[in-house]
């Protein structure tokens, strides 16, 4: 709203400018062609200068006075509206006075008061042209009146005389100029009012499609008939490096160059271009846009960077051909596992038939002791490219957990010189898959076992970090072994990654794709006074099938 207030505001400024620049064009015009009419009449009939001539040369060098101390004021007043009203009714009284000095009711200058009707409809609108029409009509009937009473006599006559005429005559002629004071300032009223609130719609609409334009997500560029550059969004500006003072008015091959617009297909009013340049792929569509005559023809370029939407493309592609490839790798897998048991199975016959020397037993020791680790890392491969199919039930993560710890310290050697410490903050129920969970937490515990070269600690805290009412719990397991370096960190859940002399580098990869599967999340990390601290979070309830 102040925008437009400040819009009229200016529109006023600016007419109030043209109306004293206007004043005294039109004056020093039609007051000068008469006056030098008179001096040529003069030299012809040998007579001086008469009272009407000296007063219409006073009313020229009082005008021009008038519109110096105007255009003083101009700067001072504040308000401008309240400016153009005195300025137009000052104006009324001297083309009353000009129609005085011309003859009052035979005065061809009595035309004028239609000209500042218009000119106060155009710049105050219909009510400002009304109040001058009004005006007008007062101060012209008041002289026609003192004219027709003989109260004043006019000071020259210009036109046809209108001595001798009837009282009805002139009546007649006063009702006929406030007639057509009052339909003139109505009519100019109308169109000025229609005039500005078209302005102002042009306007609004304007700014709106600009500010659609600048801040679109597209660049947008628009080309004259010739190709050539006549504005550019901001958008546009940002990708190409540009602003429009540097491209104003050039080819739109400065910017994209090799592109051929010019030579589209006839009759195609829209193309599209896969632009390469500059390691950058940007699409391009061409929108040709015609008004009026064939030279009014414009078109409209929208682009936008898909280097990023290109790059990520490509990326699936590779994903969709690792996919196929996982797939037969999986394939082949479980194609080597059955002959792996059935290897096995051969060398246990052979073993118990055999003569059971030192060298054999040796020999044996090793086959069994690869195939068993050739199998794990057949059943992990399997397991990583194959995840099972999540059955939840209802879960108490605290004695699952404390379970798991059991297993551990009795199944391994070291376990056994390790204090597991145990913490619980209020309810572990969760509804997960038991067995996916026990996998997870037997392989973390493991690890951290394995990470401790003799004695040591393992902590496992088990809390709700957001309260009972909230949705997830979370198990901490920390350790007090070395700890990863840093090319560990980074590379921790790439599968076949290993910093074990004999481990498959399947076992983190399975764990974070188990525990993203159940809706959770996975994160390892070095402890600053040493060791490692492995966080697994769990939602307490997920989408999952009833088992």
């Amino acid at each position: 709203m102040s925008q437009l207030l400040q819009g009229k505001t200016f529109d006023i400024e600016r007419d109030i400018k043209i109306l004293m620049l206007t004043r005294v064009i039109l004056v020093s015009i039609l007051l000068g062609l008469f006056i030098v009419v008179q001096v040529r009449t003069i030299k012809e009939l040998g007579t001086g200068i008469t009272l009407d001539q000296k007063f219409q040369y006073g009313i020229i060098i009082f005008v021009y006075i008038l519109s110096i101390l105007w255009a003083f004021l101009f700067k001072v007043v504040i308000d401008k509206k309240r400016f153009a009203y005195l300025q137009l009714a000052v104006d009324v009284l001297i083309i009353t006075a000009i129609v005085f000095s011309t003859g009052g009711a035979e005065s061809m200058f009595s035309l004028l008061y239609f000209l500042i009707i218009i000119a106060a409809s155009i710049t105050l609108g219909k009510r400002g042209g009304i109040i001058i029409a009004s005006l007008c009509s007062v101060l012209y009937g008041i002289l026609i009146d003192l004219q027709y009473y003989a109260i004043i006599r006019p000071l020259g006559v210009v036109g046809f005389s209108f001595i001798g005429y009837s009282q009805l005559a002139f009546l007649y002629r006063i009702l006929v100029h406030i007639s057509a004071f009052y339909l003139v300032a109505m009519l100019t009223g109308m169109l000025s009012q229609r005039l500005r609130s078209s302005i102002v719609y042009i306007k609004e609409l304007e700014k709106f499609t600009n500010d659609i334009i600048d801040n679109a997500s597209l660049g947008i560029i628009i080309l004259n008939s010739q190709k050539q550059i006549l504005s550019i969004n901001k958008m546009a500006s940002s990708l190409v490096g540009k602003n429009l003072n540097e491209i104003f008015l050039q080819d739109i091959e400065s910017l994209f160059p090799g592109i051929n617009i010019r030579n589209k297909h006839k009759g195609q009013p829209n193309a599209r271009y896969l632009y390469h340049h500059d390691k950058h792929v940007f699409e391009i569509l061409v929108s040709d846009i015609s008004f009026g005559p064939v030279d009014g023809r414009v078109s409209v370029i929208f682009f936008h960077d898909v280097t990023d939407l290109k790059r990520i493309e490509e990326e699936m592609k590779k994903v969709e051909r690792l996919a196929l490839i996982g797939e037969l790798s999986a394939r082949i897998a479980h194609e080597i596992k059955n002959p792996l048991s059935a290897i096995s199975t051969c060398v246990q016959m052979l073993r118990e038939k055999s003569s059971q020397s030192s060298m054999e037993e040796r020999l044996f020791r090793i086959i069994f002791r690869e195939l068993v680790r050739l199998e794990g890392l057949v059943s992990d491969f399997l397991y990583f490219a194959r995840p099972k199919r999540i059955v939840a039930k209802r879960v108490d993560l605290e004695n699952l957990v404390s379970s798991v710890v059991a297993m551990v310290k009795s199944s391994k050697e070291n376990a056994r010189e390790i204090e597991f410490q145990i913490f619980k903050e209020g309810s572990l129920l969760i509804h997960s898959d038991p067995d996916q969970l026990t996998q997870i937490f037997w392989n973390l515990l493991v690890n951290a076992v394995e990470a401790i070269p003799r004695a040591g600690v393992i902590r496992v805290n088990m809390s709700n970090p957001f309260g009972e009412n909230g949705d997830v719990v979370t198990v901490r397991i920390e350790d007090t072994g070395p700890g990863f370096s840093d090319e560990a960190l980074e590379n921790l859940f790439r599968p076949f990654f290993t910093t074990k002399p004999r481990g498959s580098g399947l076992g983190l990869a399975i764990v974070k794709n188990t525990v993203e599967s159940l809706g959770g999340s996975l994160k390892i990390e070095n402890i600053p006074d040493g060791g490692a601290r492995v966080t697994v979070t769990l939602p307490k309830k997920g989408n999952y099938d009833e088992g």
